[in-house]
């Protein structure tokens, strides 16, 4: 179960999140091509009935950063020994205060929504699978090979590739875990390939919201090159017009021995 108010955070501390998010766009612009930068909160419940509530720094929808509360930061993901606070004195012990105060009310919320719903149970869903080249596949050709796994919950997950029922050998990277509005989690893997006719890559996903792990078969479509063609199409009508020639040959022969 996920309460999404994190906006309820950041009504008195807005400006100071302001300069949070503005320097923190200061900061990562000399790293990366940067489209969105965001600070979010949730509050979520967890399977052992726990709560869990997190301050989190989106860029381009992958975490860059995360609030510890023990340090009273935000800290640079992925480098743990890497922390910084951008903010100081007055706007950022305000800022703080702000923030721990937000998720007492988050909590206050929460045990209210699970006593009008009767529910005690955290959310689980599942992930949707889709596997695609990043180029039109050609036999020998090299290409990249994607599985993507969208709109799960928690974030806890295995991507792994196999080709021909074989675990691959090949490096595959991963990318960052990214949020979606409904706080579902989406994420993709990817190696390179080098398709032959008759392949089969399976991408097998393993989620805590699934008994099995679930399977997406994708076989390469290999296309033919145009010189291909044309020397298939030229082989055959050289093998028809020497069926031809040698018919009329024939009829020739039996026409002259009559």
């Amino acid at each position: 179960m996920i309460l999404n108010v994190g906006c309820l955070i950041f009504n008195v501390c807005s400006l100071s999140f302001l300069v949070l998010a503005q320097s923190i766009k200061e900061y990562v612009m000399f790293f990366l091509d940067y489209q969105t930068v965001n600070v979010l909160a949730y509050t979520r419940m967890m399977e052992n009935g726990s709560i869990d509530q997190a301050v989190v720094v989106l860029v381009n929808e992958a975490t860059f950063a995360y609030f510890d509360q023990a340090k009273n930061t935000f800290v640079l993901r992925p480098s743990a020994s890497a922390g910084f606070s951008v903010l100081e004195g007055s706007d950022r012990s305000f800022c703080m205060y702000e923030v721990l105060a937000g998720f007492y009310r988050q909590t206050d919320y929460l045990e209210k929504l699970k006593q009008e719903t009767n529910s005690s149970k955290s959310l689980s869903v599942r992930p949707s699978v889709n596997v695609y080249t990043e180029f039109p596949e050609q036999q020998g050709k090299v290409n990249v090979l994607y599985c993507y796994a969208t709109g799960f919950y928690p974030g806890d997950i295995e991507i792994n590739f196999y080709l021909n029922g074989q675990k691959s050998t090949v490096k595959a990277e991963t990318s960052d875990l990214m949020y979606g509005e409904d706080w579902t989690f989406r994420v993709y893997k990817y190696m390179n390939i080098t398709p032959q006719y008759g392949d089969k890559y399976t991408c097998e996903v393993r989620h805590s919201s699934m008994v099995q792990p679930k399977m997406t078969e994708w076989r390469p479509e290999i296309s033919v090159s145009t010189s291909h063609l044309y020397w298939a199409y030229s082989l055959s009508l050289s093998i028809l017009l020497g069926i031809m020639v040698s018919v009329l040959i024939l009829r020739r022969k039996c026409r002259s021995q009559l």
